[in-house]
């Protein structure tokens, strides 16, 4: 069994010191890989990435022989952990057919424990990222959400047409980030990539028009938070009576 461990990064003041986490999390790693049919065991996320912020948790992948994919939410000596179960033929299915989600898994991750090179082999299956097949399917979804936005219009569904119209820039700057050479998912790392370099300003200021980011300031960022909480809390049945 090949062991490799990966925690060289500047941690935030929510998580422990990176020694202190670093021990917690090969030993959270042994104990998963000694579960019945785990293959491999990788940390994850935005502690890979450099994305670490307050709210941040240790994100692990285990890798598994076969079963079904489950994710498991839990604590470890005050530390949060965010862990996704995934047989290995399931990964290759989801690579095969360029799963966004799961290539954005496995970009943003580093082997702890490879039990036979089964992570090696599905990084393998990966392959060079980004690639032009995957940045044209960014493209591509980015068109439909537009086409889809102007038949909303022709309708009179004018909010509708604007939710597409957004999700249609951020798919179109997500490819573009990738095919700049910057390594970026989520939508807040996309926004965040397009404002780092002088020479994505035009594409920056489109993208941010589209999104309203030109109209926001932290008056505003905070209501519509408030607003997501709110309606988070009357979903869940937390809100006062």
């Amino acid at each position: 069994m090949q062991i490799l461990w990966f925690l060289g990064i500047i941690l935030n003041q929510s998580l422990p010191e990176p020694k202190t986490l670093a021990r917690l999390v090969r030993r959270v790693a042994v104990n998963l890989s000694k579960t019945r049919g785990a293959l491999a065991v990788a940390l994850r996320g935005s502690i890979v990435s450099g994305h670490v912020t307050a709210t941040s948790d240790v994100d692990l992948i285990v890798l598994k022989r076969g079963g079904p994919r489950r994710i498991e939410v839990t604590e470890i000596e005050g530390v949060p952990f965010h862990i996704r179960y995934f047989a290995l033929s399931y990964v290759r299915l989801m690579l095969a057919e360029r799963n966004p989600r799961m290539i954005e898994f496995l970009v943003n991750s580093r082997p702890l424990i490879d039990k036979s090179n089964a992570y090696r082999s599905v990084m393998r299956d990966l392959g060079r990222f980004p690639n032009e097949d995957f940045i044209s399917d960014l493209v591509t979804i980015g068109g439909h959400f537009i086409n889809d936005a102007q038949g909303q219009i022709v309708q009179g569904d004018y909010d509708s047409a604007i939710f597409l119209a957004r999700a249609a820039s951020v798919s179109l700057a997500n490819a573009f980030v990738l095919q700049k050479g910057k390594i970026a998912f989520k939508e807040r790392h996309v926004a965040k990539a397009l404002r780092e370099r002088k020479e994505f300003s035009e594409i920056n200021k489109l993208f941010e028009k589209v999104q309203g980011f030109d109209k926001t300031g932290r008056g505003k960022a905070k209501q519509v938070l408030y607003d997501a909480m709110r309606m988070h809390d009357k979903i869940t049945g937390r809100a006062s009576q």
